[in-house]
């Protein structure tokens, strides 16, 4: 039995959303405010145990802007009445090995080819509460006078009067049929929903000892969980008894397992240990002297000695094994664990290192695989897990196709599956498979940070990659003055270098549906008849080139001629996808293609000779100081020849572009940038 999908309706940017759950592990991934903690806030909500409510505020602002005004004078009948309301919807699977014993209560349909449950949550205004509301304000109107509220403002101050929570079993076949299910405990019997926030307040400051002891006050709790199965307590009392050195001993055996699994997430050469040790007197109770503590040599230190990020991690491992032991009902013998139990983790980054959210994420899947089977004797359960991130360290290390990524678009909230980005890669032909297999791969090696980026600039080569932050510093100085500009260092701009492949990356830039800047070449070529017969194109100047050898270019422009390639205008190369997934013209388009144009009478083919036109005299200026050059003797008497130049005397590109940088004074003012990536980082801009 599990979880498939979870519906929202007008919570907050929620708008018409829906996710997807694995059976397992779920990462969900996106920037600042596109909907992860609000998908928690509902969850807890609905689910949790938590005593939060809503506020009017989380209604949808389009959504509350739709039923208002309410004119009290046409009071509405029932049939006129569209219901008021916030909703989850959850969706669940189940085969024929399950116990369905909770489910089968709520089940609408008798056909035993169904194998689905709906369990719909809303907090609503319904017709009763609505007619109750109409008759409260006009009764509010007739004695106000003149500084009445309007009926929203009414209905704001007063939301918990005219909104309940239910709870409906509703039928998948007709999801306007359903029967509502009076006990929140018939739902909690087959949904078990716990949640670890964002761990933001352990603290490693001394100067608030109760709030800097948040790890022995876990450490605390989760031995009281752990109490009656790992020691009797009649033994548990005499060793309190006895001595420091023998409780030592029962809180080694008692956080064994917690223990185990922090030095599995966490240790590094050099890192102090963890352990929990004894600061009894013999009268003292146990929870008021089980201390977290770190040893370095021999020697104890308390908790809030440590670093932040090390005080997290473990905060986070201790909260993770006491939901799971909550979800076993380990503390409620006379219990049995739910049909479902889902636990969703907050940003378990927070203060950490990189180092230690590889090993982390690494390690979650084997924590989960475990919470689920328990020890050897205890009965398997059903363990769904949630994880929210802003880490692309996380990213890298979590499996690719059980990643949520959330978007924002025109102020509402949206998911989509990587695994979904799969299929249409695959269904699309074109060595899909192979295209998906490289994404994939590069992604999660190079640059996971993608995902978080709001603009991102595909460059090709090393020159590029090592000088584009100086050429955008260069267009922002420019530009200083220029109204509602904004400066293109102070953006969310990811920079990658992918060679020849940008193409590659087609369907994963519509998948982000981000504004993306691809820097490419030319790349002209000309053919030419071998010995056998057979035609093949070698490199060759623009103004006697035939076709262009780039790859890119060809996907983006659909192989139009090279005449027309060479001709563009810059609004022709602005891209958006048509409906049948070709890439065209488009001014509004969020994709750019820049490469080499006509610029003081000379048409490039790459970059490189492309900036030694616009620069002749800075690099002329430097060709004994520049230590990526050879044959320098060609500059002295080649001003123009910069075709031959870039190909006879640049020895390493990486070193060419280190040695303008090396060169450049402040403000890169003594050289230029070519036209065409100075035009598309201007349009990136905006």
């Amino acid at each position: 039995m599990k979880i498939t999908k979870v519906e929202i309706n007008h919570f907050r940017a929620l708008e018409n959303f829906a996710l997807s759950i694995e059976e397992d592990l779920s990462v969900i991934i996106g920037k600042n405010n596109t909907g992860k903690t609000s998908l928690l806030s509902i969850l807890d909500r609905f689910l949790g145990e938590s005593k939060s409510s809503f506020e009017f505020h989380d209604f949808n602002k389009k959504y509350l802007a739709s039923k208002f005004p309410f004119n009290q004078e046409e009071v509405l009948s029932a049939e006129e009445y569209d219901p008021f309301y916030i909703s989850l919807t959850m969706h669940i699977e189940y085969n024929e090995t399950d116990y369905i014993g909770n489910l089968a209560k709520l089940f609408m349909s008798l056909d035993p080819k169904d194998k689905t449950a709906i369990i719909r949550f809303e907090y609503v205004m319904t017709y009763e509460l609505y007619l109750s509301a109409v008759k409260d304000y006009a009764t509010y109107c007739s004695k106000a006078g003149k500084k009445k509220r309007t009926i929203r403002e009414y209905i704001e101050k007063n939301h918990s009067k005219y909104f309940k929570q239910i709870i409906k079993s509703v039928n998948p076949a007709d999801t306007e049929e359903y029967v509502e299910i009076k006990e929140k405990s018939d739902v909690q019997r087959i949904i078990n929903f716990k949640y670890i926030k964002a761990i933001r307040d352990v603290s490693n400051l001394d100067e608030a000892k109760a709030k800097s002891q948040t790890l022995s006050k876990l450490a605390v709790k989760y031995c009281e969980a752990r109490r009656q199965e790992t020691l009797d307590e009649s033994l548990l009392d005499d060793v309190l008894k006895e001595s420091d050195v023998k409780l030592d001993q029962s809180y080694k055996k008692i956080f064994k397992d917690v223990i185990t699994d922090i030095e599995r997430f966490s240790y590094g050469k050099g890192e102090a240990k963890i352990s929990v040790k004894s600061m009894l007197s013999a009268s003292t109770l146990i929870k008021e002297n089980a201390n977290v503590v770190y040893s370095k040599e021999t020697e104890f230190l308390p908790e809030e000695y440590n670093g932040l990020g090390y005080m997290n991690l473990f905060a986070m491992i201790f909260y993770i094994n006491i939901q799971i032991d909550e979800f076993r009902k380990i503390t409620k013998a006379s219990q049995t664990p739910s049909d479902i139990n889902l636990l969703y983790i907050e940003e378990p980054e927070a203060h950490t290192h990189p180092q230690m959210q590889y090993v982390f994420i690494k390690n979650i899947q084997a924590k989960l695989q475990e919470g689920r089977k328990g020890k050897e004797g205890e009965d398997e359960i059903n363990l769904q897990m949630i994880l929210s991130s802003h880490s692309s360290h996380i990213v890298s290390q979590s499996d690719f196709e059980k990643i949520k990524f959330f978007y924002r678009e025109n102020d509402a909230i949206y998911s989509k599956n990587l695994s979904d980005l799969k299929t249409e890669m695959i269904d699309s032909g074109d060595d899909g498979e192979n295209r998906f297999r490289f994404l994939k791969q590069y992604l999660t090696l190079e640059r996971s940070e993608l995902f978080f980026a709001d603009k991102v600039i595909f460059v090709e080569g090393d020159t590029e990659r090592i000088l584009i932050n100086a050429m955008m510093q260069k267009t922002d100085i420019a530009n200083k003055d220029t109204d509602g500009y904004v400066p293109l260092m102070s953006q969310n701009i990811s920079v990658v270098e992918v060679g020849a492949y940008s193409h590659i990356f087609d369907e994963f830039i519509s998948y982000l549906g981000i504004k993306a800047l691809i820097i490419t070449d030319i790349d002209s070529t000309k053919g030419k008849i071998a010995s056998n017969g057979r035609t093949y194109y070698e490199a060759c100047k623009v103004s006697s080139g035939e076709a262009t050898s780039n790859a890119s270019l060809k996907h983006y422009f659909n192989n139009i001629p090279f005449d027309k390639l060479k001709s563009l205008k810059k609004s022709e190369k602005v891209l958006t996808k048509n409906a049948e997934g070709k890439w065209i013209s488009n001014p509004n388009g969020m994709v750019r293609i820049a490469y080499q144009t006509i610029q003081k009478r000379y048409h490039a083919r790459s970059f490189e000779d492309a900036f030694i036109c616009c620069n002749y005299e800075f690099v002329k200026q430097h060709k004994n100081e520049f230590k990526g050059l050879k044959n320098r003797n060609v500059i002295k008497d080649s001003k123009g020849a910069y075709y031959k130049i870039a190909n006879k005397c640049i020895d390493k590109k990486s070193a060419f572009a280190t040695d303008i940088l090396y060169f450049s004074d402040d403000n890169y003012s003594n050289w230029i940038i070519p036209d065409y990536i100075k035009e598309g980082l201007e349009w990136l801009a905006k």
